[in-house]
Protein backbone atom coordinates (compact mmCIF):
# COMPACT_ATOMS: atom_id res chain seq x y z
CA UNK A 1 0.00 0.00 0.00
CA UNK A 2 2.84 2.38 0.81
CA UNK A 3 4.52 1.73 -2.53
CA UNK A 4 1.22 2.38 -4.28
CA UNK A 5 0.79 5.71 -2.45
CA UNK A 6 4.34 6.75 -3.38
CA UNK A 7 3.79 5.82 -7.03
CA UNK A 8 0.45 7.68 -7.19
CA UNK A 9 2.43 10.91 -6.64
CA UNK A 10 5.49 9.96 -8.74
CA UNK A 11 6.87 12.44 -11.25
CA UNK A 12 9.89 13.08 -13.45
CA UNK A 13 12.21 15.65 -11.91
CA UNK A 14 13.95 17.86 -14.48
CA UNK A 15 17.01 19.58 -12.99
CA UNK A 16 17.86 21.53 -16.16
CA UNK A 17 19.25 24.95 -15.45
CA UNK A 18 20.25 24.01 -11.92
CA UNK A 19 23.81 24.73 -10.79
CA UNK A 20 23.62 22.12 -8.02
CA UNK A 21 24.89 18.55 -8.47
CA UNK A 22 22.56 16.42 -10.57
CA UNK A 23 20.04 14.40 -8.60
CA UNK A 24 19.97 10.60 -8.92
CA UNK A 25 18.24 9.08 -11.94
CA UNK A 26 14.96 7.22 -12.05
CA UNK A 27 15.37 3.42 -11.91
CA UNK A 28 12.68 0.95 -12.87
CA UNK A 29 14.44 -2.43 -12.86
CA UNK A 30 13.45 -6.08 -12.29
CA UNK A 31 14.02 -5.97 -8.52
CA UNK A 32 14.27 -2.30 -7.54
CA UNK A 33 12.58 1.06 -8.01
CA UNK A 34 13.91 4.58 -7.50
CA UNK A 35 11.79 7.62 -8.29
CA UNK A 36 10.67 11.08 -7.18
CA UNK A 37 7.38 11.54 -5.40
CA UNK A 38 5.45 14.23 -3.58
CA UNK A 39 4.90 13.56 0.10
CA UNK A 40 1.42 14.98 0.73
CA UNK A 41 0.82 17.73 3.23
CA UNK A 42 0.20 16.62 6.81
CA UNK A 43 -0.83 18.57 9.88
CA UNK A 44 2.83 18.88 10.84
CA UNK A 45 4.47 19.36 7.42
CA UNK A 46 4.04 21.03 4.07
CA UNK A 47 4.15 18.88 0.90
CA UNK A 48 7.70 17.81 0.08
CA UNK A 49 9.62 16.32 -2.84
CA UNK A 50 11.19 12.98 -1.90
CA UNK A 51 13.49 10.55 -3.72
CA UNK A 52 12.39 7.06 -2.69
CA UNK A 53 13.78 3.62 -3.38
CA UNK A 54 12.34 0.14 -2.89
CA UNK A 55 14.37 -3.06 -3.19
CA UNK A 56 14.69 -6.56 -1.86
CA UNK A 57 17.93 -7.43 -0.13
CA UNK A 58 19.86 -8.47 2.92
CA UNK A 59 21.30 -5.85 5.27
CA UNK A 60 23.13 -5.90 8.57
CA UNK A 61 20.88 -4.46 11.28
CA UNK A 62 22.37 -4.23 14.79
CA UNK A 63 24.83 -7.02 14.01
CA UNK A 64 22.14 -9.32 12.62
CA UNK A 65 21.73 -10.10 8.93
CA UNK A 66 18.15 -9.21 7.98
CA UNK A 67 16.47 -9.84 4.63
CA UNK A 68 13.28 -8.31 3.34
CA UNK A 69 11.75 -5.46 1.37
CA UNK A 70 13.52 -2.16 2.11
CA UNK A 71 12.68 1.50 1.49
CA UNK A 72 14.64 4.74 1.67
CA UNK A 73 13.31 8.27 1.47
CA UNK A 74 15.45 11.39 1.03
CA UNK A 75 14.78 15.06 0.50
CA UNK A 76 15.92 16.45 -2.84
CA UNK A 77 18.95 18.08 -1.16
CA UNK A 78 19.94 14.83 0.52
CA UNK A 79 19.56 12.91 -2.75
CA UNK A 80 21.90 15.37 -4.51
CA UNK A 81 24.64 14.87 -1.91
CA UNK A 82 26.92 11.94 -2.79
CA UNK A 83 28.08 11.72 0.84
CA UNK A 84 24.58 11.40 2.31
CA UNK A 85 23.60 7.82 3.17
CA UNK A 86 19.83 7.54 3.60
CA UNK A 87 18.32 5.60 6.47
CA UNK A 88 17.09 2.20 5.31
CA UNK A 89 13.67 1.14 6.52
CA UNK A 90 12.70 -2.54 6.59
CA UNK A 91 9.05 -2.55 5.54
CA UNK A 92 8.43 -6.28 4.95
CA UNK A 93 10.83 -8.52 6.89
CA UNK A 94 9.02 -11.68 5.78
CA UNK A 95 9.57 -10.84 2.08
CA UNK A 96 11.77 -13.34 0.25
CA UNK A 97 11.76 -11.85 -3.27
CA UNK A 98 10.55 -8.78 -5.14
CA UNK A 99 9.81 -8.98 -8.88
CA UNK A 100 8.78 -5.99 -10.98
CA UNK A 101 7.52 -5.74 -14.56
CA UNK A 102 6.51 -2.72 -16.62
CA UNK A 103 3.82 -2.34 -19.30
CA UNK A 104 4.82 -1.32 -22.81
CA UNK A 105 2.45 -0.48 -25.63
CA UNK A 106 3.27 -2.56 -28.72
CA UNK A 107 3.75 -0.74 -32.03
CA UNK A 108 0.44 -2.25 -33.21
CA UNK A 109 -2.12 -0.20 -31.26
CA UNK A 110 -4.67 -3.02 -31.43
CA UNK A 111 -2.34 -5.54 -29.73
CA UNK A 112 -2.36 -6.26 -26.00
CA UNK A 113 0.13 -4.60 -23.69
CA UNK A 114 3.49 -6.31 -23.34
CA UNK A 115 5.20 -6.77 -20.00
CA UNK A 116 8.97 -6.50 -19.78
CA UNK A 117 11.40 -6.62 -16.85
CA UNK A 118 12.98 -3.20 -17.29
CA UNK A 119 11.62 0.22 -18.23
CA UNK A 120 13.85 1.45 -21.06
CA UNK A 121 12.80 5.09 -21.31
CA UNK A 122 14.73 7.86 -19.60
CA UNK A 123 12.73 10.68 -18.03
CA UNK A 124 9.37 9.01 -18.66
CA UNK A 125 7.45 7.08 -16.02
CA UNK A 126 5.85 3.74 -16.85
CA UNK A 127 2.07 3.71 -16.67
CA UNK A 128 1.63 0.26 -15.12
CA UNK A 129 3.90 -1.69 -12.79
CA UNK A 130 3.27 -5.29 -11.79
CA UNK A 131 4.64 -5.98 -8.31
CA UNK A 132 5.05 -9.58 -7.14
CA UNK A 133 6.17 -10.34 -3.58
CA UNK A 134 7.06 -13.83 -2.40
CA UNK A 135 7.17 -14.44 1.32
CA UNK A 136 9.15 -16.80 3.53
CA UNK A 137 5.88 -18.68 4.14
CA UNK A 138 5.84 -19.43 0.36
CA UNK A 139 2.79 -17.19 0.01
CA UNK A 140 2.77 -14.80 -2.94
CA UNK A 141 0.97 -11.52 -3.56
CA UNK A 142 0.72 -9.65 -6.81
CA UNK A 143 -0.65 -6.21 -7.64
CA UNK A 144 -0.72 -4.05 -10.74
CA UNK A 145 -0.16 -0.41 -9.82
CA UNK A 146 -1.05 2.49 -12.06
CA UNK A 147 0.99 5.69 -12.14
CA UNK A 148 -1.63 8.31 -13.07
CA UNK A 149 0.81 10.48 -15.03
CA UNK A 150 2.84 7.63 -16.50
CA UNK A 151 3.16 6.83 -20.16
CA UNK A 152 2.48 3.90 -22.47
CA UNK A 153 5.37 4.29 -24.88
CA UNK A 154 5.52 2.16 -28.02
CA UNK A 155 7.93 -0.71 -27.50
CA UNK A 156 11.39 0.06 -28.90
CA UNK A 157 12.78 -2.23 -31.62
Amino acid sequence: DRLERDLANAFVYDPSGSAQPAPPALRFEPSQLAFYTIQPKTQQQQPAVRYVTYWYGQRDVDGTSTQGLWRTSQSLGEARSPSHKPAQELILPECETLSLRYAYAPADETAALEWLDKWLYQNVLPRLIEVTLRYVSERESQRVISIPQGSFKPQPP
